[in-house]
């Protein structure tokens, strides 16, 4: 007996009735939520701004800008893990690629505003877990292959866990 892939699931539910009212309930929420903040005074661009200014003045403004982006950019592909970077060029699904290509475009946002550096376990990690879904499509229908993509990441794991000397 074969499982549906993930992304075959994903798609099925997005078709079923009543999925876009879902989606509208989503955005007006999130609308919602955001005009209540506005309402208290907060207005996340000035917050941004605030943000950017006081982290160019402190620490930020001296970590060099282009070996973060490339060292920022290693350490989440290390977190994913091969697999994933390998599931990134076979994602066909489009739905599936709004919820991963979403989190590569955060990154991406991150990584290009300069104010991540150094701090991906703080900033890109919560964002890595949208990544994983990718891996679904090197498991549609092989479970054989799924299990040799699994033993790749443990070994990758592996790896950089007896590799890299953390001092803490």
């Amino acid at each position: 007996m074969r499982s549906e892939p993930i992304s075959a699931k994903m798609a099925r539910l997005a078709r079923a009735p009543g999925a876009r009212p879902r989606v509208l309930d989503l955005f007006s929420g999130c609308g919602g939520l955001s005009l209540g903040f506005l309402a208290a005074g907060f207005w996340w661009v000035a917050g941004l701004l605030a943000t950017r200014e006081r982290y160019f003045a402190g620490v930020g403004g001296r970590r060099p800008y282009f070996d973060f982006l490339v060292a920022n950019s290693a350490c989440l592909a290390i977190a994913v893990g091969p697999a994933v970077a390998v599931a990134l060029v076979r994602v066909r699904d489009r739905r599936l690629w709004l919820l991963v290509g979403g989190a590569l475009v955060v990154v991406g946002a991150a990584m290009i505003s300069g104010m991540s550096k150094g701090e991906v376990e703080r900033i890109w990690l919560p964002f890595a877990i949208w990544l994983l879904p990718a891996g679904a499509v090197l498991a549609a229908g092989r479970e054989r292959a799924a299990t040799g993509w699994l033993g790749l990441q443990a070994m990758a794991a592996i790896v950089v866990a007896t590799v890299v000397k953390a001092t803490w």
